[in-house]
């Protein structure tokens, strides 16, 4: 979950935000912003801020483009899926938009029936071949004090109402999966101590670990198209990585680059109906926790 102690330790130490620090999780101090590609040139963190915003106490954000209408979204929608903070306590948030990232509906959060006292956090969500919507997330309240970190998954025919699958995968001090379908297989990107790590599925419900795929970076976010494209953090900013197999992975470039103090990262990428690459991030301000339109 991304050093979100450390954060919260520092904010509150330095007094910068007022809030009921009983109720406070270190997402709550995190925004949400939408970016976009143009000619090959992503927008500055800086543009990102000006202009994108989508949700405030928002952070590990997910991004899907339907691709088949979903109860009362429609085909070509983008939804994001994100750890909603604003309560206190981490739910999925959730919203859409049907202007290639314009303007943003109100939040909902996931109704995920079957989970007991499970803490979903960290969402990935996928779109299958009958129209449904896959929700992959890590439990957090179950791994607090745990190595072994445990992935599920839950099915929805509305985009809102999930029903609990099953445990898909399990490993020491993985988070933030990432999943995407590709050449007939399902691909699990994962934070894994610094790197992206992988596992593979036939089914997209077992997943078994092949290896770590790109080292000295992590929290991925990735895409299909001719290929995997997959994106990370590090000290740099945001990176791409490609790899036409899924497996080997080659830097293309670091697209966005912290400029004004920020943390900014944990993306979500789509290629949006017009051909045009976007994504969802998650932006912390460490002069200025909130960070809001």
């Amino acid at each position: 979950m991304k050093k979100w102690v450390l954060i919260l330790f520092i904010f509150l130490f330095l007094g910068s935000c007022s809030v009921d620090e009983e109720n406070v999780v270190g997402p709550y101090f995190d925004s949400i912003y939408f970016g976009l590609e143009s000619n090959n040139v992503w927008m500055t963190d800086s543009e990102i801020i000006e202009s994108g915003f989508v949700e405030e106490h928002a952070s590990v954000p997910d991004l899907i483009v339907l691709t088949q209408d979903v109860d009362d979204y429609t085909n070509g929608d983008l939804m994001t899926y994100f750890v909603d903070a604003s309560s206190g306590i981490e739910e999925i948030g959730i919203k859409s938009s049907s202007d290639l990232g314009i303007s943003w509906s109100k939040k909902k959060n996931a109704d995920i029936s079957g989970i007991e006292d499970m803490r979903p956090v960290d969402p990935s969500i996928v779109q299958l071949e009958d129209g449904s919507l896959r929700l992959y997330f890590y439990d957090f309240k179950n791994n607090l004090n745990q190595d072994l970190s445990n992935i599920y998954s839950a099915k929805s025919d509305d985009g809102i109402n999930f029903e609990l699958e099953q445990k898909v995968f399990s490993y020491n001090h993985v988070t933030d999966p990432e999943v995407v379908y590709f050449n007939g297989k399902w691909f699990m990107y994962l934070a894994n101590n610094g790197s992206v790590l992988l596992a593979v599925s036939e089914d997209g419900l077992n997943f078994e670990t092949y290896q770590d795929v790109v080292i000295d970076c992590s929290i991925p976010g990735a895409f299909v198209d001719n290929g995997v494209y997959l994106y990370c953090n590090n000290y740099a900013g945001v990176n791409e990585f490609f790899s036409s197999d899924g497996y080997n992975f080659v830097l293309n470039n670091v697209i966005i680059r912290s400029t004004m103090g920020e943390i900014i990262g944990d993306s979500g990428p789509v290629v949006l109906i017009n051909g045009n690459k976007a994504m969802i991030l998650k932006v912390v301000n460490l002069n200025n926790p909130i960070v809001s339109k």
